[in-house]
């Protein structure tokens, strides 16, 4: 009886080229980002400030604290406020445990983590695959990933967020986890769907706004269990420091001078591209709430339309626009939620049927000029309009066209509805879930034979 023969050359070749196909986009990738860290972690303003209130309590113990004095720099931190809840100081005092420098990477490393994520997810969703291995069982697409990663990274948003250290990205992808769940264990008892985003809003307020996406949906568990996480974080935070707590729902929450001016040319909202147009200060709190109001009444539309033909990702799209048009000031690198809008507006425009060119040229017009406006940050199209000092909020050409992100994000709305009203996207492709006989087929496993 002969041995068994040993693999030839050519079969070791076969192996070595398919281990390669199937690691060398996650390599490339891996190699790009690591050079990208090594910048954005000799950074970090925004996540000092945040490690130094961490630091605050941590050193407090349990005596009252000066976690929302005029600013953090007499613990050694940057001469700004610490503007968030006590239960994210308190989150953050986890974090201060790590000397600084190597907590800062930790933490930009998890939002790069959240990133490949959501690239993965996005790859899966266009496609409307059963499950992941289905996904990426070919080499294309484990590079379409790999580019849709960079892309993501690349965006203004996601640039400045992990350059500032800010907390965007983990809140993101937090949410994204809880709304996109898939898993009927979680969603269907406590803590459920609806829990992590209140836990969001717990860390960070604005994140509250998806309660409107509860509620169009008549999802009423997942409403209450959004309230239920979001009443947890403050309980918790009186609990452990309540004189911080006191001072924050009483004083700290209605200063809205600690976040700084709402005319600066890095305010992407509503409210930010009336003061850069010209409104006065003293004059914009009532357009504002007007154009605030309009802007939710279309955002429902869109997420109830949106919801009716099966597209989840769409809706929440639509919420986290309505999200940032509305806040009194959402800096441009608060808007990493472009990173869900951009490709689940074109899928829409790909879903969108040939017969309705006019419609498709003007998204097709959108969506360059959106990918434009959130690819450069405010600043950037600032300085390219000739600004001469970003600090000066008087009206003009820069810095109305550092505005370009505000008006993309309501386009995007006002397209979303004329495409949802005429009922145009096919249910059976819906981007929130993949077709449904492709779930049994997953489901029943293969068919015998």
């Amino acid at each position: 009886m002969r041995a068994p023969r040993a693999p030839g050359p050519r079969l070791w070749g076969l192996a070595l080229g398919r281990t390669a196909a199937l690691w060398l986009p996650a390599v490339v990738v891996a190699v790009l980002v690591w050079f990208l860290l090594a910048g954005w972690n000799k950074q970090g303003l925004d996540f000092s400030v945040y490690w130094h209130g961490g630091k605050i309590l941590n050193d407090a113990g349990w005596a009252v604290s000066e976690l929302y004095g005029p600013t953090v720099e007499w613990a050694g931190g940057p001469g700004l406020p610490f503007t968030y809840p006590p239960f994210a100081a308190l989150v953050f005092s986890v974090l201060a445990r790590l000397p600084e420098p190597l907590a800062l990477q930790v933490f930009n490393a998890a939002g790069v983590a959240v990133a490949a994520w959501l690239s993965l997810l996005a790859v899966r969703y266009w496609n409307a695959k059963a499950d992941w291995r289905r996904t990426f069982d070919t080499p294309r697409s484990r590079w379409i990933a790999a580019a849709v990663l960079l892309a993501m990274l690349s965006l203004g948003p996601w640039r400045e967020t992990l350059a500032f250290g800010q907390v965007n990205i983990l809140l993101m992808g937090l949410m994204a986890a809880d709304l996109l769940s898939r898993n009927h264990r979680w969603n269907r008892s406590m803590p459920g769907s609806g829990f992590l985003v209140g836990v969001a809003a717990g860390i960070k307020l604005t994140p509250l706004v998806f309660g409107l996406y509860y509620l169009v949906r008549k999802d009423w568990r997942g409403l209450a269990n959004m309230g239920a996480g979001f009443a947890a974080t403050v309980l918790l935070g009186w609990f452990i420091r309540p004189a911080e707590s006191l001072q924050f729902w009483l004083e700290i929450l209605p200063d809205t001078s600690r976040i700084g001016g709402a005319g600066y040319v890095d305010n992407l909202s509503i409210k930010g591209a009336l003061l850069h147009f010209g409104v006065p200060a003293s004059a914009v709190t009532v357009p504002w709430l007007l154009l605030s109001l309009l802007v939710v009444a279309l955002a429902a539309a869109v997420i109830k339309l949106a919801t009716d033909q099966g597209a989840r990702v769409v809706a929440m799209s639509a919420t986290a626009l309505a999200m940032l048009l509305i806040s009194p000031v959402s800096w441009s690198h608060h808007w990493v939620w472009a990173a869900a809008v951009l490709p689940a507006f074109a899928w829409t425009l790909r879903e969108t049927p040939e017969r309705y060119r006019r419609l498709r040229a003007g998204m097709t017009a959108v969506l360059l000029l959106s990918v434009l406006a959130f690819f450069f940050s405010p600043k950037s199209i600032g300085m390219a309009f000739d600004a001469e000092n970003l600090d000066v909020q008087t009206p003009g050409l820069w810095i109305m066209a550092s505005s370009a992100g505000v008006f993309c994000a309501a386009a995007v709305l006002l397209c979303w509805l004329a495409v949802l009203r005429r009922g145009a996207l096919a249910p059976a492709e819906p981007l929130d879930t993949v077709p449904a006989a492709a779930l049994v087929e997953a489901a029943a496993g293969p068919a015998p034979r």
